[in-house]
């Protein structure tokens, strides 16, 4: 699949939420003690398979200072241009390399 053309008929400025989005009557609410009680007896666990994943990715805590601050420059001065079809291609290839990791059986 080619992407290309994407950013075409795309407002310019920033976006603003729309609809339910902006209603504040569905927004949920809860009081300081509401949140304490909550976090004192939620839990998470992660599966073996995100466990995995986790492990096999990395902490994913790798920061490319010198690339952070060449993009902010390039955004700063209006420079900065988006190709979607890398992009694109990237996120396939990156998806197919955990759909192969997923599927390999664990040791």
């Amino acid at each position: 699949m080619k992407v290309s053309n994407t950013t075409e008929n795309l407002p310019s400025g920033p976006m603003r939420p729309t609809g339910a989005a902006t209603d504040a009557s569905r927004t949920p609410t809860a009081s300081g003690d509401e949140l304490k009680a909550a976090s004192a007896t939620d839990k998470v666990e992660l599966s073996a398979t995100s466990r995995s994943l986790t492990n096999a990715t990395g902490s994913g805590s790798e920061v490319r200072a010198d690339k952070v601050a060449e993009v902010r420059k390039a955004i700063a001065e209006g420079n900065f241009h988006v190709n979607a079809e890398v992009i694109a291609d990237r996120l396939i290839a990156e998806a197919a390399e955990l759909i192969e990791l997923i599927a390999k059986p664990a040791k």
